[in-house]
């Protein structure tokens, strides 16, 4: 993959710009968006709250997914602010959870994200310590359906699947789980999202995964 400086939008339409060379090597043109600054572990899937008290190893698995959730806002914000990106926190998770469900979002679901979004955010505000932010969200859960509602929708969309990332140029993602630090992100021409790429031997980069 050969890097193009200039903004490039690719889109169904878009033509293709590639050669093989002598050696058989696919060269195709692509904007670079950014390098992978931070990823998250994976999602567990949880169940519902009575279950979780009776059992250790999914209560783990649900403190883990909240210290997950809550590190991605936190480098997204952070990473932002280095970049001076002016989109806002609240409609860039959104937009990122939310891609490849549907365009059209009811107002319930909009209504969950906000509880759920409202209770991380707050959590992050009233404290630095990562243990105590985590134990604040999962009071806060267990007190509001609405928000509980939308944490076990996105565990069971992302569980198991796919892992959030951050990028240097301070957007969120999701990918695969073999997403790694240092990996770039591209627009590809001819390509209809993003591409997650791993730098390989002579300046050729390796498919990672669709982001």
């Amino acid at each position: 993959y050969e890097e193009e400086k200039m903004t490039m939008t690719a889109t169904p339409a878009s033509r293709s710009m590639h050669v093989f060379n002598d050696e058989g090597t696919l060269s195709i043109w692509g904007s670079w968006q950014g390098s992978v600054v931070f990823c998250s572990g994976q999602l567990h899937e949880v169940s519902e709250i009575a279950d979780r008290k009776t059992d250790a190893t999914l209560y783990l698995a649900h403190l883990q997914n909240i210290r997950s959730l809550i590190c991605v806002i936190s480098a997204f914000r952070a990473q932002s602010r280095i970049v001076g990106r002016d989109e806002t926190l609240s409609s860039g998770i959104f937009e990122l959870l939310h891609a490849r469900i549907s365009s059209r979002i009811g107002l319930k679901y909009r209504k969950n994200f906000n509880a759920w979004y409202t209770i991380m955010t707050d959590a992050t505000s009233a404290s630095d310590d990562l243990n105590e932010q985590v134990t604040m969200c999962d009071s806060s859960f267990a007190k509001d359906s609405s928000a509980m509602s939308y944490y076990y929708e996105i565990c069971t969309k992302l569980a198991n699947k796919r892992v959030l990332f951050v990028t240097s140029t301070g957007h969120v993602g999701t990918g695969s789980q073999y997403i790694a630090l240092g990996d770039h992100v591209y627009l590809v021409s001819g390509v209809t999202m993003p591409l997650v790429l791993r730098n390989a031997q002579d300046e050729q980069h390796r498919i990672v995964s669709p982001a």
